[in-house]
């Protein structure tokens, strides 16, 4: 009888399901972290909104005598008009005590046309903002948050 050796190559079956297991852990663990980074990401948002919201609402109530005064008084005023009225100057002075001291950075006014009745930064007084997305948007009783990155604050 004659016995033939045959050699059999060698698979590595371990250092494939070794690789293959890292390959997996590791695409694995890149998609959970986007995911986790999304819902972390909303929450955010979703909280600075409420907060934002929180925030207006006590304002417009403890303003509100004030801001229905000031939007009676310069109704039907526009541009130049409006930005050099009395009454900006003394809400002015009136949001600045109010908001002295909190995280509130900017305050706007607008009617329901979209014109800017009163800004805490003057320049913006007078304008048209009829078609910006967050004007309607709070026209419509709508929350909308942007996050946007720039070289100066808007």
């Amino acid at each position: 009888m004659i016995v033939k050796s045959v050699k059999y190559k060698k698979f590595g079956l371990l250092r494939y399901f070794s690789l293959t297991s890292l390959l997996v852990v590791v695409v694995v663990t890149v998609l959970l972290g986007q995911l986790y980074h999304q819902t972390i990401m909303r929450q955010l948002i979703e909280m600075g909104e409420s907060k934002n919201v929180t925030v207006a609402h006590a304002f417009a109530n403890s303003q509100w005598a004030t801001l229905m005064s000031f939007v009676n008084s310069v109704s039907g005023l526009e541009g130049e008009t409006l930005a050099k009225h009395s009454a900006v100057s003394s809400l002015q002075e009136s949001l600045v005590n109010q908001i002295g001291g909190s995280e509130v950075l900017k305050v706007k006014i607008y009617n329901l046309d979209g014109l800017t009745l009163f800004s805490t930064e003057t320049g913006q007084i007078g304008e048209w903002q009829d078609e910006n997305p967050g004007f309607i948007a709070a026209r419509n009783g709508d929350v909308i948050s942007t996050l946007t990155s720039r070289d100066r604050f808007n």
